[in-house]
């Protein structure tokens, strides 16, 4: 479940259509009525609001209609990104949060009222946003109204939350003035500005924020942040402490036994900058943390796949700091959560070799730390992502012999240059040069002296979508089948 489930059906219909649009530029009506489910009028209604936000945003309309077709006017990204912030920041539920995460409310009528809605409506929407919280194991509770669970979790949802919905729009810490933050963080930690700009990353403020917001609600007091009190991120927080007012020696006790902090650690721009990434991991190398352990197996499990070239490229400090960093994620939050962002889930074509040494990995990096089994597929996902950026595996996959028949000469180019583009490790063959046998033989007709060991058949002179899957099929036949041949062991 993704936050924009939780929008109204209106605010879904806009940021699906501008989605539809920003992918495919351009879409018939019926299409966009198949997909949306509503009437024509509803989606002409839909595109006219679509229109207003856009030109009051850029001064242009993002949409523009010629003959029941929809044309996209220039690059959508950015009024998707727009609009999806601006629709989820005015919803009833992001206003849930925002009030309860500054603990200015103590019961639902006064949380409707500054929600401006109706206590029937505030009990259904906790009721919705307890469904979507429980990925966190998080849950709103009444009497007094309250949002419950594990500190650390309550922190990295809220990070999560106020970055993707308030960021570029305002500052939501109320209780933390961002200037003084900014000073604070410059003294404390300089490292942390940007060489450039000299001015913080706006993710480290946000981490930073919740964590000090928290404790000006006497929700979390306790100064120790990760599992180190050395860690150069505690140091920081400490310093940053003096801009909340903790109270008397009394109330300077631990209301909740929280002591990680993995949204500083975790996937974030900050960790991107050069000084910090170097500094953080100088830090683990001479403080090492279970995540750095962790590290330090998966880079000898990577030394036996990849050639000496590309082992030197993944032995790099910024690379395995993101290793690192999803350790730190899949310990300290049970996997890595993105709910707030929407239009993410984009399906990528999978290497079957990297997809086949990411999961004998896996396996390996559970059974010396069993406690990463409760991520054990958000851990492939990321491992296939950072390796997939950094690296290009197709040369690691078996090669596949194809030989094109001479007849079909009109598509022969065609073919070749769409079956590079599904990314398998091909060698293209003629009869000049073609062997006794090959693996795969596009053709219309069957020769009786060659062997092969699958035969595509094509009896027109155009290749249909459906020709294109089944040649996808096959080639990943022939690649799973010469990969169970050849099965590289540790």
């Amino acid at each position: 479940m993704n936050f924009i489930d939780l929008l109204s059906k209106k605010d879904q219909r806009m940021l699906v259509l501008l989605n539809e649009l920003t992918i495919h530029g351009s879409q018939t009506i019926d299409e966009l009525l198949a997909k949306l489910e509503v009437s024509k009028k509803t989606l002409l209604t839909t595109i006219d609001e679509i229109n207003l936000f856009s030109m009051k945003k850029y001064n242009q309309a993002a949409f523009s209609v010629q003959k029941d077709v929809l044309f996209s006017i220039g690059n959508l990204n950015a009024c998707l990104f727009d609009l999806y912030k601006e629709t989820a920041k005015q919803s009833i539920p992001a206003q849930i949060l925002t009030q309860l995460f500054t603990q200015q409310v103590s019961s639902t009528s006064i949380l409707a009222e500054k929600c401006f809605s109706s206590t029937v409506t505030i009990h259904q929407n906790i009721k919705q946003l307890n469904v979507f919280l429980k990925r966190y194991d998080l849950q709103i509770l009444s009497s007094p109204i309250r949002i419950t669970g594990e500190e650390h979790q309550i922190r990295f949802m809220y990070k999560a939350f106020f970055w993707a919905i308030y960021y570029g729009n305002e500052w939501p810490f109320i209780l933390v003035p961002k200037e003084k933050l900014i000073k604070e963080i410059e003294d404390a930690a300089p490292y942390l500005a940007s060489h450039h700009t000299n001015m913080i990353q706006e993710t480290i403020l946000y981490d930073i924020a919740v964590i000090l917001s928290r404790r000006a609600t006497k929700n979390f007091i306790t100064r120790q942040i990760t599992h180190n009190p050395n860690s150069p991120l505690n140091k920081i927080l400490y310093n940053s402490g003096k801009l909340v007012e903790l109270g008397s020696p009394k109330e300077q006790v631990t209301l909740e036994n929280s002591f990680t902090l993995a949204i500083l650690e975790g996937p974030s721009i900050v960790n991107r900058d050069y000084s910090l990434i170097h500094e953080m991991f100088f830090h683990y190398q001479n403080n090492p943390t279970t995540a750095y352990h962790m590290l330090l197996t998966l880079m000898e499990y990577l030394h036996v796949f990849l050639t000496d070239e590309d082992y030197r490229k993944m032995d790099m400090t910024a690379i395995k700091m993101q290793f690192m960093q999803v350790f730190s994620m899949v310990t300290y939050f049970q996997g890595i959560k993105e709910d707030f962002i929407p239009f993410r889930d984009k399906q990528e074509r999978n290497n079957l070799f990297l997809t086949q040494i990411v999961q004998k990995i896996s396996t390996k990096l559970i059974d010396t730390y069993p406690k990463l089994a409760v991520a054990e597929e958000v851990i492939r996902r990321q491992l296939n992502r950072i390796l997939a950026d950094n690296l290009d595996f197709t040369k690691y996959l078996p090669a596949i012999t194809i030989l094109i028949d001479f007849d079909m000469n009109p598509l022969h180019n065609r073919l070749i240059h769409q079956i590079k583009k599904l990314d398998y490790h091909c060698l293209f063959l003629s009869y000049l040069d073609a062997p006794n046998n090959c693996d795969l033989l596009i053709s219309s007709s069957i020769p009786s002296e060659l062997a092969f060991r699958k035969k595509f058949t094509l009896f027109h002179r155009n290749l249909t979508y459906n020709d294109y899957q089944l040649l996808d099929q096959l080639l990943s036949e022939l690649t799973r089948e010469k990969l169970a041949e050849n099965q590289i062991e540790f």
